[in-house]
């Protein structure tokens, strides 16, 4: 009886770990290496970005499950 609760809860962690799926976190500012330029990414899946000739840019962003990033942006 022992060895089978033993089973039964190496099973239910090993699921309870299997099922943890880790997605990117992009939070945060970030720019590119000997660039000017910065993207600034929120939580709420919104973005906004000054590109290398200044212009502001902003608007919302998905992950797919490949890790891509697809871009909507809003214009005025």
């Amino acid at each position: 009886m022992k060895s089978l609760v033993s089973i039964l809860l190496g099973l239910l962690v090993f699921l309870s770990i299997a099922s943890c799926q880790h997605s990117p976190n992009l939070t945060g500012k970030w720019q590119e290496t000997n660039e000017r330029g910065i993207f600034e990414f929120r939580e709420d899946h919104t973005f906004s970005t000054v590109d290398n000739m200044g212009m502001q840019v902003s608007g919302k962003y998905n992950l797919d499950g490949q890790g891509n990033i697809r871009f909507e942006i809003q214009r005025e």
